[in-house]
Order: C-alpha cells, then structure tokens, then sequence
C-alpha cells in the first residue's frame, strides 16, 4: 500500500514538472537608458531577455516605438542583452512616447519623453515677415519688432509647422529692423518701408488695412457719424403720423354717422 502511494507521488511530481516546463515562458525586460531626449537624438536602451529556467538568451527581440497618438514611428529586431541605439526625428512631438519589445508570448513596455522645443523661423522679404513654428509643439510667444528706433511687438500662437505673415510699415524710406522672441534673433539693416507711421499689419486677417501704429490715435471728428439714429426718429414719426391720421379717420366717421 505504501509503495503505490510513492509511486503515485512520483508519478504526480514528474507530472507536475513536465506542466512546469511545457507552460513556462521566457522572461523579457526593457531597459530605457536615456528617459528624456530632445527632437533629432536617439533613445538609448537595452533588452534581456531569460529563459524558462532564468538564464540570460540571446536572440532577436522585435522592437516598436508609438507617438503619443499610438501610431507606430519605428520597428525592427534587434539582438537581447545588449545595448542599442534607435534615433528619433526632428519632428518628434514633445510627450511621453512608448516603446514596446515583444519575443514569442512574452511583452514588455517603458516610455520616455520627448522634450518640448519651442521654436520659430523668422524671414524677412522685403517688408513682409514670415514667423514658422519649427519646432515640436505649440508656440506661443510675444515677438519684440524694433524698427529703426521703434519698438513694437505682436503676439503669435502657431501649432508645429504653421506659419503667419505680418507687413512692416513706416515712413517711406529704409530702416534698420530687429525681430527677437528671446531665443530666436533676426537683424537686417536698410530695410525698405513705406507708409503713414511705423506699424506692423496682419496679413492673415481681412483688418489688415487696420495696422497697429505707433503714431496718435485717429482723429474721429472726420469720421461720417452712423445715421442710425436719423432712421429711429423717421420711424418714430411715421408711427406717430399713422395713429395720428387713424385717429382722425375715426372721429369724422362718427361724425358723418351722427348726421344720418
């Protein structure tokens, strides 16, 4: 009775350790060196991957990397337990990017951030600037405008690849322009300008004409006034003149009646 009881344990033991085997997977992990990169650099990072029984394997792991929107950017094997580098645009957007490395059933994911590169290209041809965000996300900034000894200044909000137009104006003659927003410089000298006064006009807008000028306010006693209040009075008159006459109308049929 004894030896069948040990030889169902046994049995029930190397029954147990062939499931182990069989159901047991390889182990991967995914190691990000560098968590934090800038547009253009390349993401540094390391895969191990174990057999079932612990013991480092070398073989190819397949490797993705997805963009904040899911969309996959990069894919490609590369050798387990060994450092690697994969380079990631120019035009990376700023965010935590995933990327994930898969070997048979096995999966693992780590993430690392793009950082954010706030950035713009000024051109100037002849009195028209041109401001495009180049870099990875949005820009929203207060570009100063020196013109010859005038300083003036706009406020642009441009998303990764949008530009915007601006028309420089001055009395009709060459000036020395400056346009900065703190990291970006642009310096060009006898610039040609004309106009009234010196103001800056958005070529974006149908109220380009309406530039912002440097010079005084209007004078708004040259303006045609609004003739909205003369059509009020016409129409006030007419209904007064209406009743009026409805009124009469009234009183000379009774009147006629009464002489009946």
């Amino acid at each position: 009775m004894k030896k069948r009881v040990y030889l169902i344990a046994i049995l029930a033991i190397y029954i147990l350790s062939l499931l182990s085997l069989t159901t047991a997977q390889e182990k991967i992990s995914l190691n990000v060196i560098t968590t934090e990169i800038n547009p253009g650099e390349n993401v540094s990072l390391k895969i191990e991957l174990y057999d079932s029984q612990n013991k480092p394997l070398d073989d190819l792991v397949q490797i993705s990397i997805e963009n904040l929107q899911k969309i996959q950017t990069f894919q490609g094997n590369f050798s387990s337990n060994k450092f690697f580098d994969i380079p990631i645009g120019e035009d990376a957007e700023f965010g935590f990017w995933t990327i994930n490395a898969v070997y048979k059933e096995s999966k693992a994911s780590d993430k690392f951030l793009v950082k954010s590169n706030e950035l713009a290209q000024f051109n100037l041809e002849k009195d028209i600037l041109t401001i495009t965000n180049t870099g990875n996300t949005r820009y929203v900034k207060t570009i100063q405008i020196l013109i010859g000894d005038t300083p003036k200044e706009i406020e642009v909000d441009l998303y990764p690849g949008e530009k915007t137009s601006f028309r420089l104006m001055a009395k009709d003659g060459e000036y020395n322009v400056r346009i900065s927003d703190g990291t970006t410089t642009l310096t060009k000298s006898s610039v040609s300008l004309t106009g009234n006064a010196i103001g800056i006009s958005d070529q974006n807008t149908a109220e380009s004409d309406n530039p912002i000028t440097s010079g005084s306010s209007p004078n708004l006693d040259n303006v045609e006034k609004p003739k909205t209040k003369n059509f009020i009075y016409i129409f006030i008159v007419a209904i007064f003149g209406t009743a009026l006459l409805l009124l009469l109308e009234r009183k000379y049929k009774k009147k006629a009646r009464h002489n009946i």
